[in-house]
This record gives C-alpha cells, sequence and structure tokens, in this order.
C-alpha cells in the first residue's frame, strides 16, 4: 500500500507517517513542486517501496520507521512480532522458555511426589490421625494406606510439609482427595521457609482452590512463585476429613 501527501518539510512527512497506523516508512522527495511542497510517500512496507527507489536516489530520501524487531531482541529462537502500533513488540517463545524476551527456561517440572523421588522421612506434618493415613502417603495419584494424609483433628492450624532438600522455585501445586474414602480439602493456604523453622504465609495467606471430590486433580499455578527449601499446605475447608494427596511444581535453584 502507498499513499502520496504533500507536506512543508521532511519532519511533515514523518508526521503524516505517524498518523496512518499501517505506516512502515516514507519516500520524502527533496525537490519540491511549484507550490513549495515536497511529495511524501506512505509506505506500509519496505517491500512496496517501488523498483525506482530500492537503489540510492538524488530525488527522494527514504526513512523507514524503527522496526525493535531487527535487533533480534527474543532469545532461545522465539519469534518476535511487531506490534500494529509500531511502538512495542513481543515475543512468540519456543517450547520450554517463558519471559519477556523468551530468557527464561520454563520452571514446571514435577518435584517428586508421585515420582517417590522425595523421600518419605522429607514429608511430615503436624499429626496425622493414625498409621493409615501418615504423611508420605499424600503422593498425587498413589494408593498408599488409605490414599492420603489426614491429620488427627479437623482442626485449622494443621499442615503438611515438604523438604524439597534445596532452595527450589516453585510455581505450582495440585491435589486430589483421599483415594477410597469421601474426604477431601476444598481450599487451603500455604506456607514456606528457607531453614525450616521461620515461616511466611503465601500472599498474605492467600486461599486457594482446592477439592470437590475423591479422584480430580486441582492444579494451582503460583503467581508469583515461591522460592523456600520449605513448603507447607494449611488445609481450611474440608469435606468429612482433611484427607488429601499432592504434587509440587518448579525446578531447582540451588
Amino acid at each position: 500500500m502507498k499513499k502520496t501527501k504533500y507536506v512543508a518539510d521532511n519532519m511533515d512527512c514523518v508526521f503524516e507517517c505517524m498518523g496512518v497506523h499501517w505506516c512502515r516508512s516514507i519516500n520524502f522527495k527533496s525537490a519540491p513542486r511549484s507550490n513549495g511542497l515536497h511529495a511524501c510517500q506512505l509506505i506500509s512496507s519496505e517491500q512496496f517501496a517501488g523498483k525506482e527507489y530500492m537503489g540510492p536516489s538524488k530525488a527522494y530520501n527514504h526513512y523507514s520507521v524503527k522496526n525493535p524487531c531487527q535487533e533480534s531482541p527474543c532469545r532461545n529462537g522465539g519469534k518476535c512480532v511487531f506490534q500494529e502500533n509500531r511502538q512495542h513488540f513481543h515475543c512468540e517463545c519456543r517450547d520450554g522458555f517463558e519471559g519477556e524476551n523468551c530468557e527464561k527456561g520454563r520452571c514446571n517440572d514435577t518435584l517428586g511426589m508421585q515420582s517417590m523421588d522425595i523421600p518419605d522421612s522429607k514429608i511430615t506434618a503436624s499429626s496425622y490421625i493414625s498409621g493409615i493415613w501418615l504423611p508420605s502417603y499424600a503422593r498425587l495419584n498413589v494408593l498408599l494406606g488409605y490414599g492420603g494424609w489426614i491429620p488427627a483433628s479437623n482442626t485449622i492450624g494443621q499442615w503438611i510439609q515438604v523438604d524439597l532438600s534445596n532452595v527450589t522455585r516453585i510455581t505450582a501445586i495440585a491435589t486430589q482427595g483421599s483415594q477410597s474414602e469421601s474426604h477431601w480439602v476444598k481450599t487451603y493456604s500455604l506456607q514456606y521457609s528457607e531453614d525450616g523453622t521461620s515461616f511466611k504465609d503465601y500472599e498474605g495467606g492467600k486461599t486457594l482452590s482446592g477439592n470437590s471430590d475423591r479422584t480430580t486433580v486441582v492444579k494451582n499455578n503460583l503467581d508469583p512463585a515461591i522460592t523456600a527449601r520449605y513448603i507447607r499446605l494449611l488445609p481450611k475447608a474440608y469435606y468429612s476429613y482433611m484427607a488429601l494427596r499432592m504434587e509440587l511444581y518448579g525446578c531447582r535453584v540451588f
């Protein structure tokens, strides 16, 4: 697409381009017409500039709207997309990468509850009701004991804790109810710690949605992510008993 305007000088030509959403470059004719105005060609793309203007020209000066994609801002093979308003760009990231410039490896690996990579000794709780509802049985999609952990009492303040051994970026958490009984946690909050002694409430004690049946997996993405070694889940509302199984997602920091 190309359109010709007549302007007083080259800056007026630039302003004409800025006022048209499809304009990407201009040709400004140096010599004025008899009325003192200069030809200003608004061009929708470099490829439509016209063969007669693709090489050096004494008659015309060519200007292009600066395209940030020319500087290849998207990393790790991401595709740069120039926004229509010509002021911004965004990166379409390849699988496995995220961030404004695709600079971050996606951090959503399972951290070891279901796979048993997290040993039983690293899963503890404020209490448990009996030997068939141990904290170490709180593994997503795994049937151990009666399928899940239940605290000794259904009181607010009970918790189950996972020690990830190293400081870890935790980006999501998934929960289920008991495998064998109609017990589940409907809502919960999180706490985290780096030393296992001093715990902080996640987002001021934010309530996260849990389950409404025994087996459906409900996953909550954590934004912002938690960076910690220890993570605690504290049941709030529940059905019948505070029974749950869980998985954590993220990546190791160090």
